[in-house]
């Protein structure tokens, strides 16, 4: 069967475009090495935030998008979502509260990819014949690149993807709180007596051991936060996030450095080009870069995605677009 997209990737970013592709009618396979979270997405504390006390670009973006998912998970998975009130908000003076909630991390990848192809693989090589891709025998017309911090197998020097590793707890306690809370750690409301408690960050890492020292700091911080009585730590995750060098996530088709060179050789120089007139890699996107926001900005990039796809329109924002990147790395080749 040749699938309209194969998808590589099972974390939220995967699971989230796979899901919206499905549902406009595609069809998607999605490829995975070692199964539905098995990165950061399965560790995350999952929550869904606003950044109401900052401006600027990504907190727009991150606000969008926290107002859709928010609304995304209510409707169609209410069962793996807890709402919730979260931290209060000085806003021009004025104190407020608002609406966020959490999912649970692994329920909802499942959820999500229901009734869709999931096969756990490993794509190393790419191969493409006669306008249609191969991925260990899987064929689609399209792939999607959902790998956050983890090696795919196209290799372009101005794409930087930076791994963030870090672990959060859960914590057991007989203290009932309705209020979620961001601060130095971010502390759920209590779920049948657990707390989530998260996450601690360690850049420009990919992987380190579980430290039980670094658990026992988060319970420490959260305390320090919310009186959280005969607090038992239960259970201790580890992940790694991916992020971009500008924070903000990616999302779209993959610039082809060499060809898009040789076909503007003044481009090293100094010379603008449009976007829209570079070499993209055939029918290739790349989807990752959420830092700690993944199940906030995932669905609602994935829902902007499918939504530009059926319109016709071949780009999103370019604050999202990987040209980004090679506009800004190709002026430094001259």
């Amino acid at each position: 069967m040749i699938h309209d997209f194969l998808v590589i990737g099972g974390g939220i970013g995967g699971a989230s475009i796979s899901y919206f592709l499905h549902r406009a009618g595609y069809s998607v396979a999605l490829l995975e090495k070692r199964g539905l979270g098995f990165g950061g997405s399965g560790a995350a504390g999952a929550f869904i935030h606003w950044k109401l006390e900052k401006d600027g670009d990504l907190a727009k973006l991150n606000n969008l998008a926290t107002s859709f998912s928010l609304k995304f998970y209510e409707k169609y998975f209410s069962k793996h979502f807890h709402k919730a009130v979260s931290d209060y908000y000085k806003i021009d003076g004025d104190i407020t509260k608002v609406i966020s909630g959490m999912v649970d991390a692994t329920l909802i990848l499942k959820a999500m990819t229901k009734g869709i192809r999931v096969y756990e693989t490993n794509v190393e090589e790419l191969k493409r014949v006669s306008g249609v891709w191969n991925l260990n025998g899987h064929e689609g017309r399209n792939i999607i690149f959902a790998t956050g911090a983890f090696h795919f197998p196209i290799h372009e020097p101005y794409i930087q993807i930076r791994p963030i590793w870090g672990q959060r707890i859960d914590v057991h306690s007989p203290t009932k709180t309705r209020l979620i809370q961001h601060n130095e750690v971010s502390i759920s409301q209590s779920i049948w007596g657990i707390h989530r408690i998260g996450a601690t960050h360690h850049r420009n890492i990919f992987s380190k051991e579980v430290s039980y020292e670094e658990s026992d700091r988060l319970l420490e911080k959260a305390l320090k936060i919310v009186n959280l009585e005969d607090a038992v730590i239960s259970k201790t995750y580890s992940g790694t996030r991916s992020a971009s060098t500008d924070f903000f996530p990616i999302l779209g088709k993959i610039v082809n450095s060499n060809e898009t060179m040789q076909k503007f050789p003044q481009i090293r120089n100094g010379r603008a080009y449009s976007h829209e007139d570079y070499v993209y890699y055939k029918n290739i996107y790349l989807f990752t870069g959420f830092g700690g926001h993944g199940f906030t900005l995932a669905p609602y990039l994935s829902y902007k995605f499918v939504q530009n796809l059926k319109s016709g329109k071949e780009f999103l924002d370019d604050f999202v677009e990987p040209h980004r990147f090679f506009t800004r790395w190709v002026k430094k080749q001259g």
